[in-house]
Parts: C-alpha cells; sequence; structure tokens
C-alpha cells in the first residue's frame, strides 16, 4: 500500500515517538515475561523478548512481579524524588500505540498487541455493544449506566485471551480496591486471582506474601500518578508527590522480597503531556467536519479514530489539511495498521480496521482533538495522553531481584 509506504517518513518528521515493537516496547517485555514464566505461545504473536530482560532471567526466578504504574513516564524519574527507581531502571521502554491505558494494560494483561486484542483508546466502536464504549468503566460514551446490566458482557464484546490462561504457574492480579471486581477486570484477569488493594502498603503486603509462599507471577497495578496527572498536569508536585510514595513503596517491597528468590519488575503503560482549552480542537464547532462523521469520535483525543460517512474522505482530508495544520495529521486508519503502528504484521482482531476507522486524527505538541456526546462531564484534564510524544511514549524499566 503506497500510503503505508509513506506513512513512516510523513510521521517522523511531526512526531518523534512509535513504538518499538522490534525488542524495546510494553509487548516485548510481555513476551520475556510470559517466555520465561512457561506460558503456552500465542497463535499467530511474532513479538520477540525485551533484551533488557532476557527470558532466561524469569525463568530462574521464583517468583515474578510486575508492578504497572499508570501513567509513570520516564520524565518523572528523578534521583530526588524516586531514588529507588532511579537506582534500578535498566533503561526504557515504549509504549503500544495509541500510548494510553486501554490499549497498553490490554497488552500487559493478554501479552498481545492492539493489532490483537483490539482495544484502540479508552473509547472503542462497538456497534453490537449499542455505540461508542469505554471500556475500562464499560460504558457507553455519555452514559451512567454500566453495559453489564444491559446484558453486555465483556467477554462476549471483547473476547479477550488473558495471559494468565496460558501460564503453567498461579496467577495474580492486585487492583486498586474499586476496579477489582470491574466488568473488566473480571474478563481481562482470566483464570487469576484478583485481589483488591486499598493502598499501596496492602499491595506490597500482598505481592510480599503471595511471592513467599511459591512459584507465581503477580501483576500489581497503581493508578495514582496517572489520575493525579489528569487533575494537575504531568509533572504538578501533586504528581511528583505520588511518583515518590509509589518509589518508597517499591523499595519497601524490594526489602520484604529479599530472599524469596522473586524478580521484581517495574514499569508503566504511558506518561503525559500538558494540554489546554487552548490547545484543543472541538469538532462540535467545526460544522463542515462534524457531518462528515457517522459516528462520535473513539479511540482519544490525542490519537481520535474519525468514521465518516460513505464517499466523505477527500473531504474530510482537505478540511483537516486546512484546519488541523500544525495540530494534528490526519492518517488514513488502514495507512496505521499496514504500517505496524498497532503491533508487529501477521495475523489482526477480525474487528480492528472496523475499529480504527477510516482517518485517525493524530495531535501534535499539546493539542488534543475533541467531540462532546451529552452526559458528558465538561471539563478539559490538565495533563492527557494517547500520542506520539517521547513523554507519552517513554516509560522505565526498573528490575531488582534474581
Amino acid at each position: 500500500m503506497a500510503e503505508a509506504a509513506a506513512l513512516p517518513s510523513r510521521l517522523d518528521t511531526l512526531a518523534p515517538a512509535r513504538p518499538d515493537y522490534a525488542g524495546g516496547s510494553l509487548l516485548n517485555l510481555m513476551a520475556s515475561l510470559a517466555q520465561g514464566l512457561g506460558a503456552s505461545p500465542p497463535l499467530g504473536e511474532c513479538a520477540p523478548p525485551c533484551p533488557l530482560l532476557p527470558p532466561e532471567r524469569v525463568a530462574a526466578a521464583r517468583a515474578v512481579v510486575l508492578v504497572v504504574a499508570d501513567g509513570l513516564g520516564r520524565y518523572l524519574l528523578d534521583p530526588r524524588v524516586t531514588p529507588w527507581l532511579c537506582a534500578r531502571t535498566v533503561g526504557s521502554l515504549t509504549s503500544v500505540f495509541p500510548a494510553t491505558t486501554a490499549a497498553a494494560v490490554g497488552t500487559l494483561l493478554t501479552g498481545l498487541a492492539p493489532r490483537r486484542h483490539g482495544l484502540t483508546g479508552w473509547f472503542v466502536h462497538l456497534p453490537e455493544a449499542g455505540g461508542v464504549v469505554a471500556v475500562l468503566p464499560w460504558k457507553r460514551r455519555g452514559e451512567e449506566a454500566g453495559l453489564e446490566r444491559q446484558g453486555h458482557r465483556v467477554e462476549t464484546h471483547l473476547a479477550p485471551t488473558p495471559l494468565a490462561a496460558r501460564l503453567p504457574v498461579p496467577a495474580h492480579l492486585l487492583l486498586p480496591a474499586d476496579i477489582a471486581d470491574s466488568p473488566f477486570s473480571r474478563a481481562f484477569a482470566g483464570p487469576a486471582r484478583r485481589c483488591g488493594c486499598k493502598d499501596l502498603a496492602a499491595l506490597v503486603r500482598t505481592a510480599a506474601g503471595i511471592a513467599r509462599r511459591g512459584r507465581a507471577y503477580v501483576h500489581a497495578y497503581w493508578p495514582e500518578v496517572d489520575r493525579l496527572a489528569h487533575e494537575h498536569g504531568p509533572a504538578a508536585p501533586p504528581v511528583r508527590a505520588a511518583a515518590a510514595a509509589l518509589d518508597r513503596a517499591l523499595a519497601r517491597l524490594e526489602e520484604a522480597l529479599a530472599g524469596t528468590g522473586a524478580l521484581l519488575v517495574v514499569t508503566a503503560d504511558h506518561g503525559l503531556v500538558a494540554t489546554d482549552e487552548d490547545h484543543t480542537v472541538r469538532l462540535e464547532r467545526e460544522p463542515e467536519a462534524a457531518a462528515m462523521l457517522r459516528l462520535p469520535l473513539s479511540g482519544e483525543p490525542r490519537a481520535a479514530s474519525c468514521h465518516l460517512r460513505p464517499g466523505a474522505e477527500e473531504a474530510f482530508d482537505a478540511w483537516a489539511a486546512e484546519r488541523l495544520a500544525g495540530r494534528a495529521l490526519c492518517v488514513p486508519g488502514a495507512a496505521l495498521v499496514e504500517g505496524g503502528w498497532y503491533g508487529p504484521g501477521g495475523a489482526s482482531h477480525p474487528r480492528l480496521a472496523e475499529r480504527v476507522g477510516e482517518r485517525v486524527l493524530l495531535a501534535l505538541g499539546r493539542w488534543t482533538i475533541r467531540d462532546r456526546v451529552a452526559g458528558e462531564d465538561r471539563a478539559l484534564p490538565r495533563g492527557v495522553h494517547g500520542g506520539l510524544s517521547t513523554e507519552e511514549m517513554h516509560v522505565p524499566l526498573a528490575l531488582a531481584g534474581t
């Protein structure tokens, strides 16, 4: 495809980072963990392991504890704030595309690229569930009622293939207490035993207790850095304080794991960039563009999937070239898929093209692309993710133990 072939040079000029699926991404980290733990290989996946964590090191561990710190971009590492992370970080990884929680957590829980698991952002076009859906809270855009109460199950519509189901060792998923029993958590945990943790102390205590009992895989997720970064900005004082608290908890966890033969692995799903109203394109104020959309936007405000009315592609491209110059790049969704942005070549999710849409608006700099559905909060976050900046894409990899 000519468009796909030309895409890397066009994007490299404007977007400084892209996923490194050849060995340096979250996908490759999961390949190392899966191989080292003896997981049966997923059909059609071809990602190599991560050189920073050879599978042999994983295999030598009695237990493996993976801590995923939501929103902990590499830029937050500071010897004065995060001394443990600075001392234990062995390098950087890239996130997946888009660099956002839904897509990255999908990879971290399945070991598959977004190309395979089919999660294309916070919002995913699921016509069989009645529209555009926020997959993590499992609600349609603008609605408060959860889809499960309406008879729509995550397992039916997203058909996850959890990594835990392929592992020959006991798997545990540690989550904040308020999401431990959510429809998404239940479905993507698979046979992993879920445990809700009310704070970092409980997470440390629970993870260490599991590791002491024998061979196991523990996946622990903590969202506080991301939550505060959305509210205050990517590196605001509350965010740095949350990173410092996490750093102290990780030091305690390493100490608690001493002598157990456990391997502690710490990473993040993405980082964030700052934004504001002055860097927001609102499509409801762009009647020409809004008239060409047959659905509300899905994906992410930094990587907005546009589902166009039949025959509107050329007109939409012309509108984007005029109105979004310097703000966003309008790219055919098929070109992103063919160009490997959602994952390396091979098998794809059967609904991937439908979910990606005819065009994707890739925001540049601090810009976001938004529309509004009735019932949605009008408040804007001060930190965002999903795009192709180094701040969003690069996350640390820290290792301790065997």
